[in-house]
């Protein structure tokens, strides 16, 4: 492959900050999205969630973006990576800096969103079992008080309302 130009070598270049900018944004919502959780607060963990959906959108909107920028290179099927030994100096060091902090926020924001989704599928548990001990109270070593008439309890939750 031949050498990027200088003009669409610049382009790249800032197209691949401003990627880093966004995840490093993304990775601090999933950080507090965290922190959130960690801290028991779903009305706060909502917004973050929320705001998470939208990075989701504005991800695959650069993503397009970045498609086509490296179509216009004629490196398509190259990865960020690859693509740096395309760069002439001095932005060939410039892009391999980008890439290398963007690969560590990225695994930095892979790493909290698995912690996140850890966290949130334990709570669902704990959730769900505190469920069903009240919606079956003998099965959680409770007695519940006989009722008159010999029905037996409805349970937390009646069925009737």
């Amino acid at each position: 492959m031949r050498m990027l130009d200088t003009a669409l070598s610049n382009e790249l270049l800032r197209f691949f900050e401003r990627y880093l900018s966004f995840y490093r944004e993304f990775l601090d919502v999933e950080s507090r999205k965290y922190d959130e959780l960690a801290g028991n607060s779903p009305e706060r963990l909502l917004e973050h969630v929320k705001l998470e959906e939208v990075c989701m959108l504005q991800s695959k909107g650069l993503e397009q973006e970045r498609e086509r920028l490296m179509n216009r290179a004629g490196a398509g099927s190259l990865t960020f990576s690859q693509l740096i030994g395309l760069f002439e100096e001095p932005a060939r060091g410039q892009a391999q800096a980008v890439y290398d902090e963007l690969r560590g926020v990225i695994l930095d924001l892979k790493a909290t969103n698995e912690r996140c989704n850890t966290l949130a599928e334990l709570r669902m548990r704990r959730t769900q079992a505190k469920l069903r001990e009240l919606e079956h109270p003998a099965r959680a070593g409770q007695n519940p008080a006989p009722q008159s008439g010999g029905r037996k309890p409805a349970g937390a939750y009646s069925k009737k309302i």
